[in-house]
């Protein structure tokens, strides 16, 4: 480490308009808690918890602001805890304090909360005490700052605002983007040159979005997968596992997730194998989570009975669809779009997911689209004793989309069968 780097782990004393005591255990006040110090003074308001308080500075500083209701202060080192308490009796305000790694012993909402984390890369050579957790943020240095902000929106109020700070070091693109994933704003209110890097200070809300989907009783508990068009995110509502949707900020495609909700209403409304939509708003939704296993994984692991009966009930749902008159896209590659959640070997429970693109059609194709993934799938079928024709199958399909009858299905099915 260089020495005049702010998180140094050479102690440097700064000077600041308070009285302070140290410890040799707890982080000393630096350049970053001296910006970090008036910050607090400008916008810190209400209720205010001061995460991995220290010395207590910017607790106190909290305390001294008229705008200020009452301070928590919150560390795991019981050490900074006793510092903060002396410190705050030396400067006559009162805080409250509470041990705690991050939220794990927070029990309540904040107006203001303030984080000024370790943030370092860790240093393997440096000794693993208590004062080295103060100063490394993780292997690449953002992983603590990563789990504050996973964290936050259970602790913070609707219209309250979050202070952080944080190196060039640390990596500004991949802490902002770990804020904009996890459906926060931010605006940029400090920056501060230093020797070999700059800090950037962060005033932190909560999206509209994100408003909105805890007023519906939503709690987003993290992400689970990013696409072209839409972010997925594991959710809690009244105790039940939810898979929230939003717009992917990157695509280019409009509406989607409106369009989803009013094809899953219609569907839901027809009795269709789709996940029951609990809740939405402007720019996401929110659905059963499916628990399950893949199209494809299934047809590795089934049995030909299984997989028989598995293609078949798939196939006859693409044709209720045809028969409504909608085109969900995709059934050609539906490898991620049924998902089978259990049932009997006679009568598999599966769901069908992801209805962004579904569109009303005159002629529409799910059941033929189905049949070019069966046939691409032929020798995975065929390695279980199954037969399918290709030629057959197509001609079968040519015939299906001119009438859409119930007699030309049938010969579909009839091209699936066991040797």
């Amino acid at each position: 480490r260089k020495s005049s780097m702010c998180k140094t782990r050479n102690k440097k004393n700064a000077s600041f308009k308070m009285k302070l005591v140290s410890s040799p255990n707890v982080y000393e006040p630096q350049e970053d808690s001296r910006l970090m110090q008036e910050l607090v003074a400008k916008y810190a308001f209400g209720d205010v918890l001061d995460m991995g308080t220290g010395s207590g500075i910017l607790a106190i500083a909290a305390a001294g602001n008229p705008r200020v209701k009452s301070v928590l202060a919150a560390d795991i080192n019981i050490e900074a805890l006793q510092t903060a308490e002396r410190n705050a009796r030396l400067n006559r305000v009162k805080i409250k304090t509470v041990k705690s790694d991050l939220f794990s012993n927070i029990r309540k909402r904040f107006d203001f909360i303030i984080f000024n984390p370790p943030y370092l890369p860790e240093d393997k050579n440096a000794p693993k005490d208590i004062l080295e957790r103060a100063l490394s943020g993780g292997r690449k240095g953002h992983e603590t700052l990563e789990r504050f902000i996973k964290g936050l929106s259970s602790h913070l109020n609707a219209d309250g605002k979050a202070l952080i700070i944080f190196s060039s070091m640390t990596g500004r693109e991949k802490i902002e983007d770990i804020i904009k994933e996890n459906l926060f704003s931010f605006e940029v209110v400090g920056i501060k040159k230093i020797p070999f890097e700059e800090l950037y200070a962060l005033l932190i809300s909560k999206t509209e979005m994100l408003k909105d989907m805890e007023r519906s009783g939503i709690r987003i508990v993290g992400k689970i997968a990013k696409g072209h068009r839409g972010i997925v995110y594991l959710g809690m509502l009244s105790r039940k596992k939810v898979a929230v949707k939003i717009r992917n900020p990157d695509s280019r495609a409009v509406c989607r997730i409106e369009n989803e909700v009013k094809f899953l209403k219609i569907l839901g409304r027809g009795g269709f194998k789709v996940p029951m939509l609990r809740a939405f708003g402007e720019g996401f939704l929110a659905e059963d989570f499916v628990e399950g296993i893949c199209i494809e994984d299934y047809l590795h692991s089934s049995t030909a009975n299984e997989a028989l009966n598995l293609l078949t009930l798939a196939l006859r749902e693409c044709r209720k669809l045809d028969m409504e008159g909608i085109e969900k896209e995709e059934m050609h590659r539906p490898v991620k779009h049924i998902i089978i959640r259990g049932g009997s070997s006679k009568n598999p429970d599966f769901v069908m997911i992801d209805f962004e693109r579904a569109h009303f059609s005159e002629k529409p194709s799910n059941t033929t689209q189905f049949c070019q993934f069966i046939i691409s799938r032929r020798k995975i079928l065929e390695a279980k004793g199954i037969a399918v024709e290709p030629e057959e199958m197509k001609l079968a399909c040519i015939e299906y989309k001119k009438t859409f009858s119930e007699e030309s299905f049938q010969k579909i099915v009839q091209n699936l069968r066991k040797k």
